[in-house]
């Protein structure tokens, strides 16, 4: 199990496809903002506190797996990722789903179970998001 990951990773700038799952990261390298062409991110079963900060240079990024970590807050830079089909936020900590979601579009899959949310704002209610 690994807890980082390498900031080596940042010259593999032709990967579609990062699976990190099962791991025991915490944090995830900067440098990674360089995997510009990456489509499919999965960091499910980790120990994430908080959404990796280079989320908007993945602009081609369709499906996010953040599922059972730690993480209480989604910041704004989730909401640019305007590719996004697929997002599973399952057992984490978030209590609140902030009207940007709206931003996405394109949206397929959210899964939020587990996670102590209290209310979808109206904006993604009446959006048909569920």
């Amino acid at each position: 199990l690994i807890r980082s990951i390498p900031a080596a990773v940042g010259v593999l700038t032709a990967v579609e496809d990062l699976s990190m799952e099962h791991n025991r990261l915490k944090t995830i390298a900067p440098e990674l903002e360089n995997l510009t062409r990456l489509r499919t991110l999965r960091l499910a079963y980790n120990q994430l506190d908080v959404v990796p900060p280079c989320m908007e240079a993945y602009v081609c990024l369709t499906h996010l797996d953040l599922s059972h970590n730690h993480i209480t807050i989604l910041p704004p830079e989730l909401f640019r990722c305007i590719s996004l089909l697929h997002l599973l936020l399952d057992a984490n900590q978030i209590t609140e789903l902030p009207p940007e979601f709206a931003q996405l579009h394109n949206i397929q899959t959210l899964s939020y179970d587990k996670n102590p949310v209290i209310i979808p704002p109206d904006e993604i209610r009446m959006g048909g998001i569920q």
